[in-house]
C-alpha cells in the first residue's frame, strides 16, 4: 500500500507544481504575446464610473512601410481582483492619417482623457476622451 501512496503523492505533487508555474506565468506569457508594433504604453491618470475605477492606459503601436501609428485607449479597472482591461478603444481617426507620431503626453482630470499629439506630417491634435462610449479627435486648436 505504501508503494502505491507514495508515487501517487508524487505526481500530485507535480500537478500541483506544474499548475503553479503555468499560474505564475501568466503575466510573462502575457507580456511575451504583446505584438512586436506596440511600442510606446503610458498611464495617464484614473478614471472612475459608478462603483469601479481604475487608470487609463495610452498604447501607440506602428507598422507599415512608411510607419504609420495607431492609438489605443484602455481603461484598467483596479479591483481585488487586481487589475484588468475593462474596455479598448482604437482612435480609428489618427489611423486613417497614415502618419507617425513624434510625441505625445496626456493628462486626465474630472471630465476625462485629454491626449496631445505631434504628428511627424507636422500636425498636431488633440484627443478628449469623455468616457467609455465617447471621444473627440481632431486637429489642436491654437
Amino acid at each position: 500500500m505504501r508503494l502505491i501512496v507514495l508515487p501517487a503523492l508524487l505526481a500530485a505533487a507535480l500537478v500541483a507544481a506544474s499548475a503553479e508555474h503555468a499560474k505564475a506565468d501568466a503575466l510573462a506569457d502575457g507580456v511575451a504575446a504583446i505584438p512586436g508594433e506596440v511600442e510606446e504604453v503610458r498611464f495617464a491618470g484614473s478614471w472612475s464610473e459608478g462603483d469601479e475605477g481604475g487608470l487609463y492606459r495610452v498604447v501607440l503601436a506602428r507598422s507599415g512601410s512608411p510607419v504609420a501609428a495607431r492609438l489605443f485607449v484602455q481603461w484598467i479597472a483596479v479591483g481585488s481582483e487586481g487589475p484588468k482591461v475593462v474596455r479598448s478603444v482604437e482612435i480609428e481617426e489618427f489611423a486613417a492619417l497614415r502618419t507617425d507620431v513624434v510625441d505625445f503626453f496626456a493628462e486626465a482630470d474630472a471630465d476625462g482623457l485629454a491626449v496631445h499629439i505631434e504628428s511627424l506630417n507636422g500636425d498636431a491634435y488633440e484627443l478628449f476622451v469623455t468616457g467609455p462610449d465617447g471621444y473627440r479627435f481632431g486637429r489642436a486648436s491654437n
